[in-house]
């Protein structure tokens, strides 16, 4: 029963509140309380303030100014004129008597011979066969007085031989040129055992492409942990 009417009581008092008007809840301002102020304490010794004393300046008067001496020209030399030479002719010598000593040496005396001017007079002649050079070759030739006369004769490389008949005197010189055999020419033939190249165009071979080798990695050693160090149960 006395529950009941505590809870009619509480819902009336609600109810109540509900009606009347909102007032804002007044706060209460209380001022920052001002600081107390003390002032600082005295000192209680006493120490009077340095007497100043004045430095001593380190002032050194400049070095007193002394003048230049009086400029003093110099003096002028005195000019002495050069000694005049006295000239004193050259002695004369008398000129000594021409001196021949006596030779000692008397050269064989040379006289150059002298040769008597003969008519020229000569006859030679040479040959040369050299069938591993293919080389043949002959000359002749005489000669008597101004008249000379001469023959050579040469292989040539066509099988023909060349001979020259020559003769020179007082007239000149005079050649006559024959010609000995038939030219031949063979048509070459190839040892055996040697190919001609071909003529035609052949290209450059294509190069043949090998890859670069791969660069060596050894193979990593296992891992192996150290081990532990002994440790002795206490």
């Amino acid at each position: 029963m006395l529950s009941k009417i505590l809870c009619l009581s509480a819902l009336a008092t609600v109810a109540m509140s509900d009606d009347a008007p909102y007032k804002p809840p007044q706060r209460s301002y209380k001022p920052a309380p001002s600081p107390s102020y003390q002032p600082a304490p005295k000192p209680t010794s006493y120490s009077p303030t340095p007497s100043y004393q004045q430095p001593k300046s380190s002032y050194r008067p400049a070095p007193a100014y002394k003048a230049e001496p009086s400029y003093k020209p110099a003096p002028t030399p005195a000019y002495k004129p050069a000694p005049t030479q006295s000239y004193k002719p050259e002695p004369s010598y008398s000129r000594p008597a021409s001196y021949k000593p006596t030779a000692s040496y008397q050269p064989n005396s040379y006289e150059e011979p002298k040769y008597e001017d003969h008519e020229a007079k000569y006859a030679y002649q040479y040959s040369v066969l050299d069938e591993y050079s293919n080389n043949n070759f002959a000359h002749s030739e005489s000669r008597e007085g101004y008249k000379t006369n001469g023959e050579y004769r040469v292989a040539l490389p066509d099988g023909r031989t060349q001979i020259v008949t020559y003769t020179a005197d007082e007239n000149g010189y005079v050649a006559d040129v024959k010609y000995d055999g038939e030219a031949q020419y063979p048509k070459y033939e190839p040892q055996q055992g040697y190919k001609a190249k071909p003529q035609g165009y052949q290209p450059a071979p294509s190069p043949s492409y090998k890859p670069a080798p791969a660069p060596y990695k050894p193979t990593p050693a296992p891992y192996k942990p150290a081990p532990a160090p002994y440790k002795p149960v206490e």
